[in-house]
């Protein structure tokens, strides 16, 4: 029995694009624009500090990306000529959502504000199209070109992320992945490079390693078979201890670990306390379970569009005041325009014309 299915990783996914909008709201005075916000009962300063560690929901997507891509190349490259396939597929997969997505931000940025010329304008025509065409790709944070939302950054993470997995697997192949980890850790050391940055793609390659890792070893299965003790709700009270404590521990080390200097840790080991702990507790449950699968098969849309509601909507997301609410009117909003997005794919029939190209691909 596979114990961690497609389902559930889009059942992840549901979790990590809540921290998102929890972190993207409420993790600095910054982001809070100013607004007044009724942190009960917490403290503000202790709740944004708890907040910051939804930073992993970053991480969360990049575990999931390394697991399922593994998995996926594993079972369908056999030489250069497939995997070269491959590639162009998952891109083709990956990033046609966004191209259409970007264009619909694009014409609601040109008809509500100043952004396109903002943006793209500011060193002349044949520029702009050029910064057009790069940020549509998802590759204007990789080329430090503008980009209409400055969150999008991700997009060129998920480019790298496609690019190295095949180059991954074949070095995992030949001499395993513990030297792979280690030659990611060790490299920004032994050039003196550093911490690479908290929006940047290698910061988080260990976390696509620590997915691959999990699919190759097949861990969720040898988790699931573990027996701590022989009475079963003994077995059942311990492991619940266990994952709580492993999760507890994560967000403490998150607070007080340096993450330019231990950023591995901040941006790769800390997720998976969460990841093993909602695996184990949340992804079953019969109600929230199918809800996250739900908010898990709109979060890429959410993740395209929430900056440009948070920003364009300012204070309709934060009149509640609270900090329960203003996360989850930012989810709503969001939800609301994926729902809205994906009616219009259907209109145009967009998702066939997806599909075709990626067959055309594989001939």
């Amino acid at each position: 029995m596979n114990t961690f299915s497609a389902k559930d990783s889009v059942k992840l996914k549901g979790i990590a694009i809540c921290l998102m909008m929890v972190f993207h709201c409420l993790s600095s005075t910054k982001r809070l624009g100013g607004y007044d916000v009724n942190f009960a009962p917490l403290d503000e300063a202790t709740a944004i500090r708890f907040f910051l560690y939804f930073k992993i929901c970053v991480s969360i997507f990049a575990f999931i990306t390394g697991y399922g891509l593994y998995l996926s190349y594993r079972s369908k490259c056999r030489d250069g000529r497939s995997a070269t396939r491959w590639t162009a597929q998952r891109y083709v997969k990956t990033f046609a959502g966004f191209m259409f997505v970007y264009v619909c931000v694009f014409v609601g940025a040109a008809l509500l504000t100043g952004r396109l010329q903002r943006t793209y304008l500011s060193s002349g025509r044949i520029n702009a199209i050029v910064y057009i065409l790069l940020d549509a790709c998802g590759l204007a944070h990789l080329l430090g070109t503008p980009s209409l939302m400055t969150g999008w950054w991700y997009m060129s993470a998920a480019a790298v992320f496609i690019a190295l997995v095949p180059i991954f697997c074949e070095i995992d192949r030949r001499v395993g992945m513990l030297p792979l980890v280690a030659c990611v850790v060790s490299l920004p050391r032994i050039l003196g490079t550093g911490f690479p940055g908290s929006s940047e793609p290698y910061s988080f390659i260990p976390a696509l390693l620590m997915g691959m890792v999990f699919a190759k070893h097949d861990v969720f299965n040898r988790l699931a078979a573990v027996r701590l003790a022989t009475n079963e709700t003994l077995d059942k009270v311990v492991q619940f201890v266990l994952y709580a404590g492993l999760l507890a521990v994560s967000i403490l080390l998150f607070d007080r670990l340096d993450r330019t200097r231990l950023w591995e840790y901040h941006f790769a080991l800390s997720a998976i306390g969460c990841i093993l702990f909602c695996w184990k507790y949340l992804l079953p449950l019969p109600v929230i379970g199918p809800v996250l699968e739900f908010l898990g098969a709109h979060s890429m849309n959410i993740y395209f569009v929430h900056s440009f509601i948070r920003v364009r909507f300012q204070s309709v997301i934060y009149a509640s005041e609270s900090m329960f609410l203003i996360p989850l009117t930012l989810l709503a909003a969001a939800l609301a325009v994926s729902l809205v997005i994906e009616g219009l794919k259907r209109l145009v029939r967009f998702d066939e014309a997806r599909d075709r190209l990626v067959a055309r691909l594989a001939s």
